[in-house]
This record gives C-alpha cells, structure tokens and sequence, in this order.
C-alpha cells in the first residue's frame, strides 16, 4: 500500500508541477469551479424539461438523485473513513491554484459527480457518451492540476460515480419496465 501511495504522489507532482504551464495555470481554476459549470447545468436542465418534456423532466430526476447521493455518500461516508489529507495540505512545492479546502482528499467529490452525472446522460444520449465523460475527466483531471486531489482520488471517485450512476439506472430502468410507467427512454 505505502508504494501505492508513493506512486500517487509521484503521478501527482508530475501533473500538478511538471505538467504546469500558463494555459493549464489560467483555465484549470475555471474548469474546476462549479460556478463556471451552474450556467451550463442550468441551460441543461432546462433543454431536457423543455425538448423532452415529461422524459426529460424523468431524466432530470435520475440524474439529480445519482448527483445527489454519489455527493451524500462520498462525502459523509467515504472521505470520513479514508481521511486522507488533501495534497495541498500533505506535500510542500504544490502548485496551488485555488485555495486549499479543509476537506478531506479521497475519493474526489467532483470526480464522483460528474461521472454519475456522465453515466446517467450516456445511458439516455448515447450519441453524446464521448462528450459526457471527456468532460467528467476535464473536471476530475482539473483537481489534480489545481493541487488539491491526487490521481488516485479522482480515480477512485470516477469509479464510485460510475457504479452509482449505474445502480441508479438498474433500478429506475427496472421500475420502467416492471410499472410500465414510462416507455423505454432512449434518445440517439
């Protein structure tokens, strides 16, 4: 585990410091920022109420449930039991671009939701899959380059959005075919 650990640590000062440069330093702040992100959600959610209607507003509903509980159990549960310190707090030479935080590290909160949130839209817009999770990884990738989240933290927070997206969509796809409530939903 202690090589785990110091491999992540490794990876992280090669993103972080040898990977840095003006672009990465002047966008990644901007990336990782949920404000930068809340006009595009906003018009997002709005698109699928509106284009789709009642599927949409379906949609939407998964979709802030899988949000909503990746960011309720990782937050509470798993970064309390992992208690790993964020590398802005652990390490000395970090670039820093945003302030610190005083959360905990793993697994990574904004990797968690945005890959829920990618599993969730790549099951009904199959077409846009690509789209969804390149943006989900810029997100995620942005916590390693600001200095606050190892690789290892957005790793492990990919693969727990990813599994509760899923979990989400294996009970909502069963309650659509079981209640015969909706049709299937499936928009290319």
């Amino acid at each position: 585990m202690n090589e785990l650990i110091e491999l992540d640590k490794l990876i992280f000062a090669f993103v972080n410091s040898g990977l840095a440069n003006p672009v990465t330093d002047l966008l990644m702040p901007y990336i990782t920022d949920f404000k930068f992100w809340l006009p595009i959600y906003v018009v997002g959610m709005l698109y699928l109420i509106f284009r789709y209607r009642l599927k949409g507003l379906y949609i939407l509903v998964i979709l802030l449930l899988a949000v909503g509980l990746s960011d309720l159990i990782n937050a509470q549960l798993l970064k309390e039991y992992f208690a790993r310190v964020r590398p802005c707090r652990a390490l000395d030479n970090v670039n820093l671009l945003i302030h610190c935080g005083g959360g905990l590290s793993f697994p990574s909160n904004h990797a968690v939701n945005n890959f829920a949130a990618a599993t969730v839209l790549s099951s009904y817009f199959m077409r846009k899959r690509v789209v969804f999770f390149f943006l989900a990884s810029l997100v995620a990738m942005s916590r390693v380059f600001v200095g606050v989240h190892y690789l290892g933290d957005i790793t492990a927070g990919a693969i727990e959005g990813v599994l509760i997206g899923s979990l989400l969509l294996f009970i909502f796809k069963h309650f659509e075919y079981d209640a015969e409530v909706v049709e299937r939903i499936r928009i290319n």
